[in-house]
């Protein structure tokens, strides 16, 4: 990542705000609170992405797969749509 503190405001605002913070919430932060949430949330961001990688990578996914069974009898319901958990080993 770049070096915060060379950041102008509006650098860091664009940042704050593709980490989905309004326009309001960003105007009302100083500088040194712009660089501590960006590196906050950054920081969380990379946690998250590690913590999926490492269910991809142990092949732990669960899907859900839509199983639909026909009705053959005097249902008014063409078919049903039951939803299942796969788990992917």
């Amino acid at each position: 990542m770049t070096n915060l503190r060379k950041l102008t405001m509006k650098q860091m605002g664009r940042i704050l705000k593709s980490y989905g913070m309004t326009q309001k919430q960003v105007d009302a932060l100083k500088r040194w609170d712009r660089v501590h949430v960006i590196r906050d949330l950054s920081t969380k961001k990379e946690e998250e992405e590690a913590a999926v990688a490492a269910i991809k990578r142990d092949n732990i996914i669960e899907e859900r797969v839509p199983v639909i069974f026909r009705n053959h009898g005097n249902n008014k319901h063409g078919s049903t749509t039951y939803w299942f958990t796969v788990h992917a080993w």
